[in-house]
């Protein structure tokens, strides 16, 4: 399809609006700075959307060449504030260039690291843990704990679940990959909300996932969106991107494991006080891992980005549910590099 065909009334605002249903800020810890954070027109209709974990410039740039006027994001774009927008440093350039290309900026952090079908159960759901509930604190006004536990079909060593953990959490070259390690991770959220016994509309609407498996082709600045039969699209990285594992702990068989996209660090105690044998998070400091060996828990070190990529998936699908007909797109794959 082409943006000309598009029939739809929804604007930015009520993009937004609408997301905020299913996510509310309630849910958000008291220190977050997400929302609506640029918005050069709330009135304007949504043309089309970008979904990235981070509002990098390249995810600027990106959503500008696809005619995209909303950029839709995990990361929150103005966390810790802007002291001058002269196109000095990054921040700056990407505010000058939002509001050039009238492109709006919307994120949900924390609200949905906590919520239902989110960030953590998304990545329980992906390593395929089983009877997975929340855990650890929650800094939200509605007492919800952000990390989630849950076990493993069967008990394996600490080296064959890292191993699991960096195949499962790559980030893949192709549309057919990413559309099908998404649905499989969809109906894995699906179950779990089942087996804890969460029948709500709102739980089942937060876990369904269906990527298309349609890639989105390079396009120059300013071309119309093609999408050809499908809303959604994906934008993958040159080759597959693999997650940097680092572990460390006393070697403990990995069964009960507790997950928590991003920094959790803080939440290593929260993670032991459940039982949790291992525990999964995008990053540790080092000496959090050099003491593990002497403690109670294997530490699983994933990758912040990793462990809350795909998410992006969840997100895509909300937007086009909210969009009919526009063209949502996943910007997959990071800047951030390791040597293997």
């Amino acid at each position: 399809m082409t943006q000309q065909q598009f029939n739809h009334s929804t604007t930015v605002r009520e993009l937004y609006d609408a997301l905020e249903v299913r996510l509310p800020r309630t849910l958000s810890c008291d220190w977050d700075n997400d929302g609506l954070s640029c918005c050069p027109d709330p009135d304007a209709l949504v043309r089309g959307v970008l979904v990235a974990l981070d509002p990098t410039e390249e995810a600027v740039a990106e959503a500008a060449r696809r005619g995209c006027n909303v950029v839709l994001t995990h990361h929150p774009m103005l966390f810790r504030g802007i002291k001058a927008v002269d196109g000095e440093n990054t921040m700056s350039r990407k505010v000058i260039s939002l509001v050039k290309a009238g492109i709006s900026t919307i994120a949900f952090h924390t609200r949905l690291d906590a919520a239902d079908g989110g960030v953590n159960d998304i990545l329980a759901a992906r390593l395929g843990l089983l009877d997975v509930v929340p855990f650890g604190d929650d800094g939200n006004a509605q007492k919800k704990p952000i990390g989630r536990v849950g076990t493993l079909p069967a008990e394996i060593t600490l080296e064959a679940f890292a191993a699991l953990v960096a195949e499962r959490l790559t980030v893949p070259a192709t549309a057919e990959a990413y559309a099908a390690i998404s649905s499989e991770t969809a109906e894995a959220v699906r179950a779990n909300a089942a087996t804890a016994g969460d029948s709500t509309a709102e739980t089942a609407e937060n876990a369904k996932i269906t990527v298309s498996a349609t890639v989105a082709q390079p396009c120059k600045t300013g071309a119309q969106p093609q999408l050809e039969n499908a809303q959604m699209a994906y934008i993958p990285p040159e080759a597959p991107q693999r997650s940097p594992i680092v572990y460390a702990g006393p070697g403990k068989a990995v069964r009960r494991v507790a997950v928590l996209g991003g920094s959790g660090e803080d939440d290593v105690a929260a993670a032991i006080a459940v039982g949790a044998d291992t525990y999964v998070t995008g990053d540790y400091h080092y000496h959090t891992l050099c003491d593990a060996p002497y403690g109670p828990i294997n530490l699983v070190e994933a990758g912040h980005y990793f462990t809350e990529f795909p998410v992006c998936a969840h997100l895509a699908e909300m937007a086009a549910r909210i969009c009919p007909g526009v063209p949502v797109y996943v910007l997959g794959g990071t800047a951030v590099r390791c040597i293997r």
